[in-house]
């Protein structure tokens, strides 16, 4: 691999988000990482805060992971990866048990990491995130790669 860099850091958001949850608080869990960096908790509890509201989980700060709702836990569990930011996201399924507002507004969040350099590898069955989101589509079959196809490539020759 010479000439390559391979990324410092890496976050996984799992399949089944409960598999990740570390403590005991919604508020906690958001904080984890940034505690691990040693950052003042005055700075730490505005940047939960902020994590909290931008993912709809604020008045949720004080519960227990556990007794979210599945679309509850997904979305903390997103933003409990993406503090701090990352190099790599893979995201296992990261809209299931989100309804249409929820999703998209997730998408939303993750083509903001993507501008901002994120690389990004989505596990989805969901075609809607696959049309809107997608550059590149791997279609895994049997635990082989059957496809591979370049979505921006397939865009650039459509106009």
């Amino acid at each position: 691999m010479k000439g390559k860099k391979v990324p410092k850091e890496c976050a996984f958001v799992f399949q089944n988000p409960e598999l990740q949850f570390v403590t005991h608080s919604v508020y906690d869990e958001a904080a984890y990482s940034y505690r691990l960096k040693n950052l003042n908790e005055e700075i730490v509890e505005r940047k939960v805060y902020e994590l909290l509201e931008r993912f709809n989980l604020r008045s949720f700060k004080q519960h227990h992971p556990y007794s979210l709702s599945v679309g509850q836990k997904r979305r903390l569990s997103v933003a409990a990866s993406i503090v701090p930011k990352k190099e790599i996201l893979l995201l296992d399924e990261p809209t299931f048990g989100q309804d249409a507002h929820h999703t998209f507004e997730l998408i939303e969040m993750l083509q903001e990491l993507q501008r901002e350099g994120v690389t990004i590898l989505m596990v989805t069955h969901d075609i809607r995130i696959i049309r809107h989101f997608a550059t590149r589509i791997w279609t895994i079959e049997k635990g082989r790669l059957v496809q591979d196809v370049d979505v921006e490539a397939e865009r650039s020759e459509a106009l």
